[in-house]
């Protein structure tokens, strides 16, 4: 088993979820859905260590987390694109990339550059280019890395339909790969996944 939850709170002062469960296996995508503030985003933040999960288990490949090494296994052993902005901090696209190259797949990478059309965008400035492009690149960035599971949190944000398709293709290619994806896009998600989850 990749990831199970059994009977998480998550939340802030009070947990939003309550008594949370859920369970994924290698090689599945499951889309988590629901209305706004139901606690979708606060349910990957907590996942990713971003936030304590209040009460509950949390497992990634088998191993107990804690508050110790929380940081450390999500780091290895999943692949993360939240909704927050991407920090730009002057440097090109290429750049960007090469800060990540020891933990991506390279070869997966490339592909991905190409079939986002991001060629002509790796000289420019992140803060030159497009909400869009950004997002095109943080994609390319995520998917690419080696991990257990990819967690994204409304991935297909920004982007135009041509780039949909290419999300959506590869997702639905990427047999061996698990991914758990929180989307509004409900009926392109549900057509390709293998489970759903509503909170």
């Amino acid at each position: 088993m990749i990831l199970q939850l059994h009977n998480v709170d998550v939340g802030y002062k009070k947990p939003i979820l309550k008594n949370f469960s859920l369970e994924i296996k290698q090689g599945q995508t499951i889309l988590l859905k629901g209305l706004n503030g139901s606690g979708k985003s606060t349910l990957i933040r907590s996942i990713c260590g971003l936030q304590i999960i209040q009460k509950g288990e949390l497992r990634i490949n088998g191993e107990t987390i804690d508050k110790n090494n929380h940081n450390t296994i999500v780091k290895s052993a999943c692949s993360v694109l939240l909704t927050s902005a991407l920090m730009a901090n002057g440097i090109t696209v290429q750049e960007y990339m090469d800060l990540h190259e020891n933990a991506l797949d390279l070869g997966e990478l490339e592909i991905l550059i190409s079939a986002f059309e991001l060629s002509e965008l790796l000289p420019k400035k992140l803060d030159e280019i497009s909400d869009g492009e950004k997002q095109k690149v943080l994609l390319a960035k995520t998917l690419s890395k080696k991990a257990s599971l990819y967690i994204l949190d409304e991935p297909t944000t920004f982007l135009d339909y041509k780039a949909q398709d290419v999300f959506y293709h590869y997702l639905a290619a990427a047999n061996e790969k698990t991914f758990l994806v929180s989307s509004h896009d409900l009926e392109r998600m549900e057509s390709i996944c293998d489970g759903v989850v509503e909170v």
